[in-house]
């Protein structure tokens, strides 16, 4: 291109790229006005500010494909603007104005996919039973019509920086132009899909942290509406090209473009916080939270177990009538049902207490009686009822950030505590296993960090955290004892001496903790030593584990004679956790006896435990203690009787434990269900295979008749609680105690 100026005479032919405002006139420059120079340097230095507050927050929060989009988009403003500052001096240089042009058109398209990343996580956090689509489905759809505005768009700014001649030029610009208009017509789907999520929030204004939907709500809407005003202003100023009236209007510019675009970066700066995404259980904020009561009184983080009733507490509130009733059907109906035998007062009392003083403690109190309610009502949880307790649970996560943060180290310990205890119940009572052991471990970490803290320096430990240690403790030993291969991880006490009678105790509390403490060590025992010496030859077996199942035995036999007279079971008043006691310790005994020795018949000595272990099992069930329970949070009858069930071959005990079993609530991860499918398989296989070979008729097997080669060694067991199956594999020494193993796996449904 070229100009020609006249002066009288000659003519004078001027290329287009050796151009000035000296040389030539403005109308024919690449924009027809000169770029003002304030204007442009403001909205440089907003662009910039935004791009280094926006990576500060990124790595600070970790949101970091939220930050991506955020500094990409302000880095090609700020090019633009630059190439604008360039075009200040010389509005005919083509390369500015492609600078200004194509980056200041392609940033928007960043701005935009970090607003569609935004509701994707909103929706996490609120739940995505409020909304039409997954989150992801969110992210997938507007990221994809995001990708395809800026093909047409780049596409678009790349054919006019190579364009030799205007028709060409005008195919870049109507790229451009489709590629906006796209982009506006996604937005438009985007509000109207918020409209819809906006309007299901207000349906369920329970479930909803208000503050932070008032902010973020707030900051997204006006971002989005004004880059709505951005691209239809960009399609109307590029309809006629580069010679439209809108075109050569920088006022108009500076207004719809430059302060609509620089709205979004900064305004979303002003209320970003962090969204970790993930499994709706997991979801935590750490910014903006929102409790259901007033906050209470600093004087109130005090030891919390050494009151007998509630603390009186003017600061407490509910916020809705369902945060009264789930708090209520705790305090009435799960407390008891989750301590069902002992009645612990951790339940009954020093939870209530914490969960007037910490709002984490009382949002995890209230999604744990949500779902058990509802599990009482329903115990397969589907649909609506899983979801509406999910929508609690995960609040009571975020609240559990605002109170680490807030309390001193002890309480910010015991609160952590107390919260995972619960969150571990909670995975339990959906049925998920692996998670609730995710927790435990947290827990019990965080318990041997202590300990090991206290051996360094002095250091505080209230009431509450040790009354729950024993809790936590029967917990990692039920995990120890249901997962195979897993040691307690607890750290251990040393082993208890041994007990004489005269060291007594009235307290069945306290003699359930002291069987805990030696289960745990068989638990150990079992799990971490015996295990790598269970199929060896006694006389390969160390001493010094031949020794160590020895003092165990020992120490079991001084607990059960220290204790047996405190255990009155013969009476018809007997306590229901006495009789407990009792089958507890029949079990771990014959636990302990057969951890070291591969023989099956081993067990066949103990058929008078065997038999009492049922009999007691069956006293319990029949009695009032049992009348409407659906769950219990720790391990009763049910692994007794399965225990039981499996080691002791004779016919007539089985199925008597069998029965039971199928009369059996939920105990902790224990499904009496799953445990009955498993023994009937076991017996079918068994029986079946003496039978076919020996006969017998129809008469009772006893222990004997079930040679060891045929008794199944270990069933390993993987439940499908989605499919009601049960995948068991089975091994055995069909052939002989000299040949190898057999190994058969199959799915059982129940």
């Amino acid at each position: 291109m070229s100009t020609t100026t006249t002066a009288d005479l000659p003519l004078i032919t001027i290329p287009y790229s050796e151009c000035t405002l000296e040389l030539c006139p403005i109308e024919i420059a690449q924009v027809p006005y000169i770029p003002n120079l304030d204007g442009n340097a403001f909205f440089l230095a907003l662009f910039g500010a935004a791009l280094l507050v926006n990576l500060i927050l990124g790595v600070w929060r970790r949101t970091w494909g939220y930050m991506a989009c955020m500094a990409v988009g302000c880095l090609l403003e700020v090019l633009g603007y630059i190439g604008r500052l360039k075009m200040h001096v010389n509005p005919f240089l083509k390369d500015p104005f492609l600078l200004y042009l194509i980056c200041v058109t392609l940033g928007s398209v960043f701005f935009t996919a970090a607003i569609y990343l935004s509701l994707a996580r909103i929706v996490v956090v609120y739940g995505e039973s409020l909304s039409y689509f997954r989150p992801r489905t969110y992210t997938i759809l507007f990221a994809t019509c995001d990708f395809i505005s800026l093909l047409f768009q780049a596409g678009g700014g790349a054919i006019v920086s190579i364009a030799d001649d205007a028709d060409f030029a005008r195919i870049g610009l109507r790229l451009m132009q489709t590629g906006l208009s796209f982009q506006v017509a996604s937005l438009l789907v985007f509000v109207a899909l918020c409209g819809f999520f906006a309007l299901s929030c207000r349906r369920h204004p329970d479930q909803l942290d208000p503050r932070f939907a008032s902010i973020r709500g707030r900051a997204l809407s006006i971002a989005t509406v004004a880059m709505i005003i951005r691209c239809s202003f960009r399609v109307a100023e590029l309809l006629d090209g580069f010679k439209g009236p809108i075109w050569g209007n920088e006022v108009d510019y500076m207004i719809l473009e430059g302060a609509m675009v620089s709205l979004y970066p900064n305004t979303i700066a002003l209320s970003t916080l962090k969204i970790e995404v993930g499994m709706p259980h997991l979801q935590t904020t750490r910014s903006w939270t929102v409790v259901t009561g007033p906050d209470p009184p600093s004087s109130s983080l005090v030891s919390l177990t050494s009151t007998t009733q509630l603390l009186p507490t003017h600061g407490f509130q509910m916020s809705d009538d369902t945060a009264c009733l789930s708090f209520d059907f705790f305090r009435t109906v799960s407390a008891p049902e989750f301590s069902r035998f002992f009645g612990r007062s951790f339940w009954s009392k020093s939870l209530l207490c914490a969960s007037t003083q910490f709002v984490a403690v009382r949002s995890a109190l209230i999604a744990a009686a949500s779902l058990h309610r509802h599990f009482k009502e329903d115990v397969t949880l589907v649909n609506k009822r899983q979801n509406d307790a999910d929508q609690l649970y995960a609040k009571a996560l975020r609240h559990l950030i605002r109170d680490i943060e807030k309390v001193d180290k002890p309480h910010r310990r015991l609160v952590s505590l107390v919260c995972g205890t619960l969150f571990c119940i909670i995975e339990v009572l959906r049925g998920h296993d692996e998670r609730a052991l995710v927790h435990l471990e947290s827990i019990i970490q965080l318990l041997n960090e202590s300990d090991a803290a206290k051996e360094g320096q002095e250091m505080l430990v209230t009431d509450l955290e040790e009354e729950l240690r024993p809790l936590i403790s029967r917990l990692d030993v039920e995990a120890s004892i249901y997962t195979i291969r897993r040691p307690p991880r607890l750290s251990l006490p040393p082993i208890p001496p041994i007990l004489h009678p005269s060291s007594s105790t009235s307290d069945l509390e306290d003699i359930a903790n002291e069987l805990n403490t030696l289960m745990a060590h068989v638990s150990h025992f079992r799990r971490a030593t015996a295990t790598n010496y269970r199929y060896e030859t006694p006389g390969d077996i160390p001493l010094d584990i031949l020794h160590t199942q020895q003092q165990l035995i020992a120490r079991l036999e001084s607990w059960w004679c220290a204790r047996n007279p405190l255990l009155h079971i013969h009476t018809t008043d007997s306590p229901p956790s006495a009789i407990l006691l009792r089958i507890h310790y029949y079990t771990i005994l014959t636990m302990l006896h057969g951890a070291l020795h591969a023989e099956e018949t081993l067990y066949d000595q103990f058929y008078g435990l065997f038999v009492e272990v049922v009999q007691l099992a069956g006293r319990l069930l029949l009695g009032n203690n049992n009348n409407g329970i659906t769950f219990s949070a720790e391990t009763g009858i049910i692994f007794p009787l399965y225990w039981a069930a499996l080691r002791c071959r004779d016919g007539a005990l089985r199925r008597a434990a069998l029965g039971l079993l199928r009369r059996c609530s939920r105990e902790g991860v224990w499904v009496s269900e799953v445990q009955a499918c498993v023994v009937q398989r076991t017996i079918e296989i068994e029986e079946g295979l003496v039978k076919g070979t020996l006969g017998g008729g129809e008469r009772e097997l006893r222990c004997e008749d079930v040679p060891e080669f045929w008794r199944i060694h270990g069933e390993g067991v993987n439940v499908d609680r989605e499919g009601r199956r049960v995948r068991i594999e089975y091994q055995r020494m069909l052939n002989g105690v000299d040949g190898g193993w057999n190994v058969d796996v199959e799915w059982v449904g129940y």
